[in-house]
């Protein structure tokens, strides 16, 4: 009889322990990186005031803001 309840708990903790491993697997495992889409180019942006700002991002990831009337913005 122990011996039966002895295998019983370690096939048990056995299968707690896959659980973990089959979601790394699913879902891939953590990552602290960031992604690194391509994001360049010029977007409109209509604020809840109705104000217009057009911004602009370069491929190096550095941007210019500025008025609809092409003045710039900090």
């Amino acid at each position: 009889m122990r011996t039966a309840l002895a295998i019983t708990t370690i096939i048990a903790l056995a299968g707690c322990s896959q659980q973990d491993t089959l979601a790394e697997i699913a879902f891939g495992a953590p990552s602290n990186e960031t992604a690194q889409d391509d994001v360049a180019g010029t977007y409109k942006i209509v604020l809840a005031d109705g104000s217009v700002m057009i911004e602009t991002i370069g491929a190096d990831g550095t941007y210019i803001d500025t008025t609809e009337g092409g003045a710039e913005t900090e």
